[in-house]
């Protein structure tokens, strides 16, 4: 009965449980996935892909006319009614003959999100095996927890950064006149990254302020 209450009160529990959910699915990917791309059944970052393609918003390159003589080929939604309308709001732009350079262009979007999310496992990882060993309230467990959201805060605006940027580089492969920091026009601003990021570290500082109490407490006593 004891054991199932200290399970039910665990304050790292729920947290310890999902890193190690996600840590096994983030394995288990990587392994099911690289064996795929290598032997040509499947593809992993780009390995495995013929083609290098990106999304780009209809603005950041030309869209809707053509160098070419002839009428522009416009799309359309077959049905649609008089008093509706419809917009295109992505672009799959892809570069069917791309260089190897286009390639690990194409490859930044998922093995950025890839990286930052194996870091955060880790140095959650790391957390919870301090916590357990030197418990909650402690310095060095309230410096790792400041220290996992400056990595979640600052490594989500470089993942995004680089992302844009390797965007950048397939469209300016694969489009004429547009050019690699046309991708940066594409920076998504990851809000809930930030809010969660900024969240972890307020729980840093309210760690690090329970254990100056905490000494205040024990110097009294």
């Amino acid at each position: 009965m004891s054991q199932q209450t200290d399970a039910r009160t665990d304050p790292l529990g729920p947290f310890e449980a999902a890193v190690t959910v996600l840590s096994v699915l983030v394995a288990l990917l990587v392994l099911s996935l690289v064996p795929l791309a290598v032997f040509g059944s499947g593809s992993f970052l780009g390995l495995g892909e013929k083609e290098a393609c990106t999304v780009a918003a209809p603005g950041v390159v030309p869209y809707g006319e053509r160098d070419l003589p002839g009428p522009a080929e416009t799309p359309y939604v077959p049905g649609l009614r008089a008093d509706a309308r419809f917009s295109v709001d992505r672009l799959d732009v892809c570069d069917t003959a791309p260089s190897p350079m286009v390639k690990a262009a194409a490859a930044t979007d998922p093995g950025a999100d890839l990286l930052l999310l194996v870091g955060f496992l880790y140095l959650s990882r790391g957390l919870i095996r301090r916590a357990r060993s030197v418990g909650l309230f402690t310095t060095s467990v309230a410096g790792r927890t400041t220290v996992l959201g400056w990595y979640l805060l600052v490594g989500a605006l470089v993942v995004e950064l680089v992302s844009a940027a390797g965007h950048g580089v397939v469209l300016s492969s694969a489009v004429r006149g547009v050019h690699w920091a046309d991708g940066l026009l594409g920076f998504d601003v990851p809000f809930t990254l930030l809010v969660v990021a900024l969240g972890i570290i307020t729980v840093g500082r309210v760690l690090h302020q329970a254990v100056v109490l905490q000494d205040d407490v024990d110097a009294t006593v």
